[in-house]
């Protein structure tokens, strides 16, 4: 009969049968026999169980002879071990260089080290995915604050995360070296570690100067199921790992309190039952929820696990509401009376210069998305098959920082006569002579002095003016309410104006044309029937879309 190493058939059952090395039993107070039964009389299965059982003892063999890995199993050693493991770290820690010897000594030892590198990994992290989240979220909730405050604010916050972040390095830095641990170790295969990745391999990179906001949307969605779960390995994650996520992330406050945006999920959970504090709402909870099925989908793009993806056809259970309620939380769309209105008091009370004056006009006449309007620059500005167009890109041959949402939102547009009519062509030229880059000015909060309109630290020209009009002009001046109504409110007033242009008899705008001079796929999510065509052809002229353009009526 066939002889297996590590196995033994007694009867015609098959069982483990090994002496373990002395070496394995000293360290890790392993019995000196491995016996038992394999619960198998097939000899190829036991075979394999052998096999497993001779190569996880090879492992702990291999690992003896590494300060590294027998630091991660300090505990499990016996006594002698761990007096073997502490000298020879003594050694290589006293073999570094100056500097790293003391920053080692003075954490207290290789092991105080190694929490404080994880404190401030940990710091660094999370502060860098809640950075500028209490401002973002005053917007969302159409809290005012002072612009100048949140910068100088968020220039601390950036010093604190720089801070951590070198002392974090410089730890990690000198335990490497001294191999307490392994130069992979910060290589994680959990959630932040792909994110990182995946950010890299977007471009959604942070710099000195700016973060980039769609990576710091991606930092909060991970620390927040990291804080849930842990940082788990990427393959051991199902899909019960995001329906709890998904069912649990609506008992998360919503607040701007700077006491409570830093809070651990659980922590923020029992702040808010203590408080009475608003809930995430479903749509915040997708929204996490896109990110990090995103995340799970390029892991198994790229092989950083196994097909099928366990989060590819999850959707969040979601409460059936009335449809009444659900009307309700539909955003706000500007009537063409309201859109009147905020124009006449634009008009009466803003500098022409700036974008104050004209970010209303741009909205109502093409409903367009607050960036774009806002990121314009006088190079956008052209004349195309004999009329005046204006680009949406992300070209920069005006110099600055711009983006565009999807492709299909990268355009060249006719104005809308009404817009030439009130002069915006003529504003682009003496911008033009005056050798201006960004179109728009805005004035300084209390001195009134104008300015080139600049970007915030996300790289983002409307943040401050979309505050400004959602706070000061449509609430404070105007008296404005409703659902998460904002300079977006345009884009939907727009489109109902574009949908409803046939009422006095006149032609009705083609569904295609509405899409190409929004830049939208669709208008209301509905399946494209024939996405091939889309993709043929450049599209339809400036001649075809001005016509169309000049059906729409906004202003009496």
């Amino acid at each position: 009969m066939e002889k297996i190493e590590g196995a033994k058939l007694i009867g015609k059952t098959w069982h483990y049968y090994k002496r373990i090395p002395k070496r394995l039993v000293e360290a890790y107070g392993l019995p000196e026999f491995k016996r038992g039964s394999m619960h198998t009389k097939d000899p190829d299965k036991a075979k394999q169980l052998a096999r497993a059982m001779l190569a996880e003892l090879d492992e702990l063999a291999a690992k003896l002879d590494s300060v590294s890995e027998r630091a991660k199993v300090f505990g499990d050693l016996s006594p002698k071990e761990q007096d073997r493991l502490e000298s020879d770290i003594a050694r290589n820690v006293k073999a570094l260089p100056a500097d790293q010897r003391q920053l080692v000594q003075k954490a207290g030892g290789v092991w105080g080290a190694g929490a404080a590198m994880r404190t401030h990994e940990t710091l660094a992290a999370f502060q860098k995915a809640g950075l500028g989240a209490d401002y973002a979220l005053k917007d969302d909730m159409g809290e005012e604050y002072d612009p100048d405050h949140r910068e100088r604010e968020e220039v601390r916050d950036v010093a604190d995360i720089n801070l951590d972040e070198r002392k974090g390095k410089a730890l990690r830095d000198a335990l490497t070296a001294a191999d307490v641990i392994e130069p992979t170790a910060d290589a994680v295969t959990g959630l932040r570690s792909l994110m990182e990745q995946f950010c890299e391999a977007k471009g959604y990179v942070h710099t000195a100067a700016r973060q980039n906001k769609t990576r710091r949307q991606y930092e909060y969605a991970v620390r927040r199921f990291i804080e849930y779960h842990g940082d788990l390995p990427v393959a051991d994650m199902e899909v019960a790992h995001l329906s709890s996520f998904s069912r649990d992330f609506l008992k998360l406050p919503v607040s701007s309190r700077k006491d409570i945006r830093p809070l651990a999920f659980w922590d923020a959970v029992r702040a808010a039952d203590a408080e009475g504090l608003p809930r995430a709402d479903p749509r915040t909870r997708d929204q996490n929820l896109t990110l990090l099925k995103a995340l799970m989908a390029y892991a198994v793009r790229e092989g950083k696990r196994p097909a099928p993806n366990p989060w590819d056809r999850y959707v969040a259970t979601v409460a059936k509401q009335t449809v009444g309620a659900r009307r309700a939380r539909k955003p706000y769309s500007f009537s063409r009376d309201e859109m009147n209105a905020i124009i006449a008091h634009v008009r009466a009370r803003r500098d022409p210069s700036t974008v104050d004056f004209w970010a209303p006009l741009i909205g109502a006449h093409h409903g367009m998305r607050l960036e774009e309007v806002c990121q314009l620059h006088v190079a956008d500005f052209t004349t195309e098959e004999g009329y005046a167009c204006v680009g949406v890109t992300d070209d920069i041959e005006g110099g600055g920082d711009k983006s565009v949402k999807t492709e299909n939102s990268y355009r060249i547009i006719p104005l809308h006569p009404k817009l030439l009519e009130l002069g915006l062509n003529s504003f682009v030229e003496r911008r033009r002579q005056a050798g201006a880059g960004v179109l728009f000015m805005e004035a300084e909060r209390h001195s009134g002095a104008l300015h080139d309109i600049l970007p915030d630290r996300d790289g983002r020209y409307g943040t401050n003016y979309g505050s400004r009009f959602r706070d000061t002009e449509l609430k404070r001046r105007l008296g404005m309410k409703g659902n998460r109504i904002g300079f977006h409110s345009f884009r939907h007033g727009w489109t109902d104006l574009a949908r409803n242009t046939g009422e006095d008899g006149s032609p009705m705008i083609a569904y295609e044309h509405r899409l190409a001079l929004a830049g939208r796929d669709t208008e209301t999510g509905e399946r494209i029937l024939d996405g091939t065509e889309r993709r043929y052809g450049h599209g339809f002229s400036i001649k075809v879309l001005a016509a169309e353009l000049a059906k729409i009526k906004v202003m009496h």
